[in-house]
């Protein structure tokens, strides 16, 4: 006989409370795993810009969109953005390298990485970095500057690339810091760095050891001053050869790695006339989801196996942590008209969470169900005596309703003590009514 009692249906199993990462190099859909899960917390990486060409500036990196909690109602489709090419031109009016695409987990979108700035093949026409996640270094030029200013980043996402100057480009923004500026000497910029995340998704394996986002560096006319790639796939420039190459090819730009959202290093420089030196691709990017899966039970399950489980201690308990503040009723005062009548004491207080030590207490595990409360009255005034304020309940938590007060020597105790008086009784005022509050609920 089938362990489902013979009907076929999902595999049954309890799943103990776990931590799960799901890592997407390719467009696909996220389904929540096994047991229904509510939300998730979800890394969103775009595609890193390409690299500008003949002493261009790094791309940036792609955008990184850390979302804390994203709501999950069903299956979600995830799209990785591709690198944007290297190349000059693919703004043909700014002269700029493509951008990386946008990522996106459902409707939250990451931006993609700014294309660097390119020269003409001379390199005597800078332009400046596309914006984007991260931003686009600016190109060099030659001869003399100044050359193409950082693209600026999108907020939250991001860094703005660097501003090139004569000879050397500047690097793409990262996703931890902005890209370098072009230096001196013909030292293309380095790119900025990107952000490691592998101490949040400790599970996961993505990124260069779970850096991502990092700018591609900038170009430079110098045979070996090229800028670095930022850590977390970034792309390494390329300088300028000692002997011009036969195609642009030659020399490119490093691309981005694969995965990261790094952006693409820059093509080098070369003579007056030199062919131009094209610029690396950007990395892709990647979708990286954390998901909290509850203890559950999936899968069809036969009454006499439910049994076992739950006569074993293995089966869901459906309990719930509660918060409570309870307050019990006050006691009377002491009759008015004559002197020395004592007051009523307040009523006994306790609290999980909340208040004044030692009257904190610790928060309460239920089970499903209903429970019942009893707000304690407060002591009713009397010519004849004292009342103390009756006591409040909720669960197991009881608070003592506050003494009584006395025209006598002696206040009762209570949940706080009644004044004493001298000599005299009476009536006095009824004491105020306790009251019961639960501050939250946590269902586990």
């Amino acid at each position: 006989m089938a362990g489902n009692g013979g009907i076929i249906g999902p595999t049954k199993v309890v799943n103990s409370p776990q931590t799960k990462c799901t890592v997407f190099t390719s467009s696909g859909t996220f389904t929540a795993h096994n047991c229904t899960v509510s939300s998730a917390r979800v890394l969103t990486v775009a595609g890193g810009g390409g690299g500008g060409a003949s002493l261009g500036g790094g791309g940036g990196g792609g955008g990184v969109l850390c979302s804390p909690s994203i709501s999950i109602t069903g299956p979600v489709t995830v799209t990785i953005g591709g690198g944007g090419a290297g190349r000059n031109g693919c703004v043909p009016s700014a002269g700029q390298a493509c951008n990386g695409v946008n990522s996106s987990f459902g409707p939250t979108a990451a931006t993609g990485g700014g294309g660097g700035g390119g020269t003409n093949g001379g390199g005597n026409l800078s332009s400046a970095g596309a914006a984007g996640g991260s931003g686009g270094g600016g190109s060099g030029k030659v001869p003399g500057g100044p050359g193409g200013s950082g693209g600026s980043a999108t907020s939250c996402q991001g860094n703005a690339g660097g501003t090139g100057i004569a000879f050397a480009g500047a690097g793409g923004g990262g996703a931890g810091g902005a890209g370098q500026n072009g230096q001196s000497s013909s030292d293309g910029g380095d790119g900025g760095a990107g952000t490691d995340k592998s101490p949040i998704y400790t599970t996961a394996t993505f990124g260069v050891s779970g850096v991502i986002g990092g700018g591609g560096g900038g170009g430079s006319d110098g045979p070996d001053t090229a800028g670095a790639g930022g850590s977390g796939g970034g792309g390494a420039a390329s300088g300028t050869p000692t002997a011009p190459g036969p195609s642009p090819a030659n020399h490119p730009g490093t691309a981005g790695t694969d995965n990261t959202g790094g952006g693409g290093g820059a093509g080098g420089g070369g003579p007056a006339g030199a062919p131009g030196r094209v610029g690396g691709q950007g990395g892709p990017g990647v979708v990286v989801v954390k998901q909290t899966i509850p203890k559950c039970a999936s899968g069809v399950w036969d009454m006499n196996t439910v049994l076992d489980e739950v006569s074993a201690g293995n089966w869901i308990k459906r309990t719930a942590t509660i918060d409570y503040l309870v307050v019990a009723g006050g006691g009377n005062g002491g009759r008015s008209g004559q002197r020395g009548s004592g007051g009523g004491g307040a009523g006994g207080y306790r609290a999980s969470g909340y208040g004044p030590s030692p009257l904190q207490g610790t928060a309460l595990s239920l089970g499903m169900g209903c429970y019942s409360i009893t707000i304690g009255a407060g002591g009713a005034g009397s010519p004849s005596g004292s009342n103390p304020g009756s006591n409040s309940v909720f669960a197991t938590i009881t608070s003592a309703g506050g003494g009584g007060a006395s025209s006598e020597n002696v206040g009762e105790a209570g949940g706080s003590g009644a004044g004493a008086g001298s000599n005299f009784g009476g009536g006095g005022h009824s004491g105020s009514a306790g009251e019961y509050t639960t501050y939250r609920s946590t269902t586990r």
